[in-house]
């Protein structure tokens, strides 16, 4: 018997960059950096549901981007 995961639950630890070094741009349009991070204690919460058809943002800051223009989304 195989029993199948439909949907995963996992937190996101937020971080702090200490020192951010933006080297050039990839083709893709993101950029190659360098950095150094301090993790902090909060995080996000991420769903993944094996059930569902393509990507779902959802955010209770209204001042975060929703959909393809955010950059989590995107990427």
């Amino acid at each position: 018997m195989t029993i199948e995961m439909q949907v995963m639950q996992l937190l996101a630890p937020a971080k702090i960059n200490l020192s951010l070094r933006i080297l050039g741009c990839r083709d893709d349009g993101f950029h190659e950096i360098e950095t150094v991070i301090a993790p902090i204690s909060i995080c996000d919460e991420l769903k993944i549901d094996k059930d569902k058809l393509g990507i779902e943002f959802r955010c209770d800051d209204p001042s975060v981007p929703q959909g393809g223009d955010n950059l989590a989304v995107r990427a």
